[in-house]
C-alpha cells in the first residue's frame, strides 16, 4: 500500500478534537422502579465534551428517585432505603473526582426530594477495558456443555460466576473480579467492579454475588451478561442519546438558520440540541 501522506495523521487528529471541541458528551443514568430490579427508568442527558464526571446529578438523581416514588409498583410511594451505585466509564485515575462530585450531588438530590432522607449509598464501577483474562486449570474447571464448540471440545472459559478478589486485585482499593457470563466465542473478559464507597457494608462475596444474580436480569438475552444491566442499560440510552442530537443555527441565515441532522463537519458554526422524548415514554424502557 501507498504510504500516508505527511501530515495526515495529524489532519485527523486536529479534525477529531475541533469535533469534540463542538459536540457535546451523552450520557444517561438508569435506575430500577421495582423490587425484583427488572424495570428500569432513564435519563439522557449532554454535558461539555472531555468531562468524565456527571456535573447535574443531583438534577438526574432527583429525577430518578421521583421516578421510583411514583412508580405503579411502588403503591406506598416510599423511597429506597438502599442505594446502589453501579457507575461504567470511569478509569483509576478519575475515581477520587467522580465519587467526589457525584456522591455530593446524590447527597442534595435525596434531601431535596424529602428533607432528612439519607439512604444508605454503595457506589460501585464497572470497568470492562483492561487485558485481565482467566483460564481454567483443568476440564473439569471450564463452562457447561452449552460453551462447547463445534470439536466438542470446551471452551476453555471458566465457569460464570467466577470472582477474583486477590492476588491480582488492588491492595489501596476495593475492587474484585467477576466472570458472571459463558462466552460463545473466545476468550471471556471478566468485568472489573471497584467499590469507592460503602454504606450498607455488604461486603466483598455480598456485592459480587448481588452483582452476578443481576447479571441475569438483562431483558434482551435469556443468559447471564458481562456487566451488570444497570451499566448496560445506562450505556444503550446513551446510545440513543446520541442519535436524537442535532446541530441548529448554522447555515448563515441571519435569523439562526434552519434546523439540521448532526454533520461531520465540525468547521461550520452552530449549536447542538437533543430532541425531547416524548412524555408517554419518559419513564419507560424505550432504550431497550
Amino acid at each position: 500500500t501507498n504510504p500516508p501522506a505527511e501530515g495526515t495523521q495529524d489532519a485527523v487528529a486536529a479534525a477529531a478534537q475541533a469535533r469534540a471541541d463542538i459536540m457535546p458528551s451523552v450520557g444517561a443514568v438508569v435506575a430500577t422502579t421495582n423490587l425484583n430490579c427488572t424495570r428500569y427508568v432513564a435519563r439522557v442527558f449532554t454535558q461539555p465534551p472531555l468531562t468524565e464526571h456527571i456535573d447535574d446529578m443531583c438534577w438526574l438523581f432527583e429525577q430518578l428517585l421521583r421516578a421510583h416514588q411514583g412508580a405503579e409498583d411502588n403503591a406506598g410511594r416510599a423511597l429506597p432505603d438502599v442505594v446502589l451505585v453501579f457507575r461504567d466509564g470511569v478509569s483509576e485515575g478519575q475515581f477520587s473526582k467522580v465519587l467526589e462530585v457525584e456522591l455530593a450531588g446524590m447527597k442534595e438530590a435525596c434531601e431535596r426530594v424529602q428533607p432528612g432522607y439519607k439512604p444508605r449509598i454503595t457506589f460501585a464501577t464497572v470497568q470492562k477495558r483492561h487485558n485481565t483474562r482467566f483460564f481454567p486449570l483443568s476440564d473439569n474447571d471450564q463452562a457447561a456443555d452449552y460453551a462447547t464448540n463445534r470439536r466438542g471440545k470446551g471452551s476453555g472459559n471458566v465457569r460464570p460466576g467466577l470472582v477474583v478478589d486477590r492476588d491480582v486485585c488492588s491492595p489501596h482499593v476495593f475492587d474484585f473480579f467477576l466472570n458472571s457470563h459463558a462466552g460463545l466465542q473466545g476468550t471471556n473478559r471478566p468485568a472489573k467492579y471497584a467499590v469507592l464507597h460503602d454504606d450498607c457494608g455488604l461486603g466483598a462475596d455480598t456485592i459480587a454475588l448481588l452483582s452476578h444474580w443481576l447479571c441475569h436480569t438483562f431483558c434482551r438475552c435469556a443468559r447471564s451478561v458481562s456487566v451488570a444491566p444497570p451499566a448496560y442499560y445506562a450505556h444503550h440510552a446513551a446510545f440513543r442519546g446520541r442519535a436524537w442530537l442535532r446541530k441548529v443555527g448554522y447555515g448563515g441565515s441571519e435569523s439562526g438558520g434552519s434546523e439540521a441532522t448532526v454533520t461531520s463537519d465540525s468547521s461550520v458554526p452552530g449549536v447542538w440540541r437533543m430532541d425531547a422524548l416524548h412524555p408517554d415514554l419518559t419513564n419507560t424502557m424505550f432504550f431497550v
